[in-house]
């Protein structure tokens, strides 16, 4: 886009991607706030008039980082009580959710039977 080009509304911008409509006013309040876009009233936004002369670089798809893990989720390996059972989307370990996996791994049965105590609370939770 050129300087002082018009913006396409929050609203079709946020439907062609299936995207919330506050994610696309999220955007473009940063942008605003960065100097990007000015906003006119009641004519829309626009893209800066004083923006920078070089164009923006561009990145190969091998440059870009991986924002998404190939596999989001949990792997529970049952009775397994390996400490990597549990991964977050990250692929990192998360102590508290590995504190859990190994303690359903050692004793599945009694996990589920077992009362839920919120927060480290010492009595049950009510209505448990």
């Amino acid at each position: 886009m050129r300087s002082v080009d018009a913006l396409p509304g929050t609203r079709p911008l946020a439907r062609d991607p299936g995207v919330q409509r506050l994610t696309v006013v999220a955007a473009f309040d940063e942008l605003f706030a960065e100097g990007w876009i000015v906003n006119q009233p009641a004519r829309g936004a626009f893209v800066s008039g004083d923006l920078p002369d070089r164009p923006a670089r561009r990145f190969s798809p091998r440059e870009l980082p991986a924002v998404i893990p190939e596999r989001t989720g949990y792997d529970l390996l049952a009775g397994s009580g390996s400490r990597t059972a549990v991964r977050s989307p990250t692929r990192q370990p998360a102590c508290c959710e590995l504190q859990l996996a190994t303690r359903i791994a050692r004793r599945p049965r009694q996990a589920e039977t077992s009362p839920v105590y919120p927060l480290g609370a010492r009595s049950p939770a009510p209505g448990a």
